[in-house]
């Protein structure tokens, strides 16, 4: 089995905290991956919500990702993002992620949401690791390494 594959199975152990994190497969992922002879990177912004409104320790993390293709060339067709793995240290947070905005034909960006993540941070710096699926089924993984948890009050 090959490391991909390793990674894609311990990813697919979704809504996990797991302590026993495969540190430098994921530290591997790229930061650009070619799907359809199209180049896709991702960006992150992950806060955690300090409003008064919230609990005195804040609520849990949000993370968005951005997946754009570099040189705002179209999305390939039938891409989808399944999960993201945010690692903290030595544990990582394993959540599926949803499309919350409808997506036109032709777009060069998509948008994608997992809430309720752990309390990390405010003012600490995450790796995060997305899982992308092209039209076959074929899984592929993206990087954006050192984010920062930013706060919102």
């Amino acid at each position: 089995m090959s490391r991909q594959e390793t990674l894609i199975r311990w990813l697919a152990k979704v809504g996990i905290r797991d302590d026993r994190v495969p540190l430098e497969g994921l530290a591997a992922a790229p930061a650009v991956v070619s799907i359809a002879r199209v180049s896709l990177r991702v960006d992150t912004v992950l806060w955690r919500d300090f409003q008064p409104i919230s609990p005195p320790d804040g609520q849990p993390l949000i993370a968005a990702a951005l997946v754009q293709a570099v040189g705002s060339m179209a999305l390939p067709e039938g891409l989808v993002a399944k999960r993201i793995a945010i690692v903290h240290e030595r544990t990582a947070w394993v959540a599926p992620v949803v499309e919350e905005h409808r997506r036109e034909q032709g777009e060069s960006r998509f948008e994608v949401i997992a809430r309720n993540g752990p309390k990390w941070g405010p003012g600490v710096a995450v790796d995060v690791i997305l899982q992308l699926q092209d039209a076959e089924g074929h899984p592929y993984l993206l990087r954006a390494a050192n984010q920062m948890i930013k706060r919102t009050d």
